[in-house]
């Protein structure tokens, strides 16, 4: 590791002490951790190997289809309302299948009572009928109601004058 300001030579490369190393990335969320080992070509010929260096931890990138520890879901570039917003997973969602080298696959949990973004209702059951079908879709003849904050439905009531005979 090169300080800031230090020469290009490799010859006269600053020395930055451990702790302070250690110091600046303390609070740094894992993403992966490297150590390293040097050694100097001299007049002499070269040196021997330095021991390990601290382990050096660098960030995660939210959104890179990878998952790391200090992510709850990545399904990577995806559009908004994928279930997996900011790289925690989304009220109304299940993720599963992310690694550290590979992407999450975020999908609603219809029948959990819970509307997503992408279900036209979620009654909690998983039969049709009832103005929500067994599929989360707001079934014809039907409107169903939502909590304040829009999520959940507490029920579907048939509705009078629509033209459709339903229930």
């Amino acid at each position: 590791v090169r300080a800031s300001g230090a020469s290009t030579d490799a010859s006269t490369v600053d020395e930055i002490a451990p702790e302070t190393l250690s110091a600046a990335i303390t609070d740094r969320l894992v993403y992966s951790a490297w150590s390293f080992r040097v050694r100097a070509r001299t007049a002499n010929g070269w040196t021997a190997w330095s021991a390990s260096s601290a382990e050096v931890r660098t960030l995660s990138v939210c959104g890179d289809g990878l998952r790391h520890a200090d992510e709850a879901c990545d399904q990577g570039a995806t559009p908004a309302n994928d279930g997996c917003p900011s790289c925690a997973v989304a009220e109304g969602y299940t993720c599963v299948g992310g690694t550290e080298s590979s992407a999450d696959t975020c999908e609603a949990g219809c029948g959990d009572s819970v509307k997503s973004a992408v279900e036209g209702c979620d009654d909690g059951g998983f039969s049709g009928g009832d103005g929500c079908s067994a599929s989360c879709a707001l079934e014809p003849g039907w409107a169903c109601s939502v909590n304040d904050n829009g999520a959940a439905t507490s029920g579907c009531a048939t509705t009078c004058g629509d033209g459709v005979k339903a229930g």
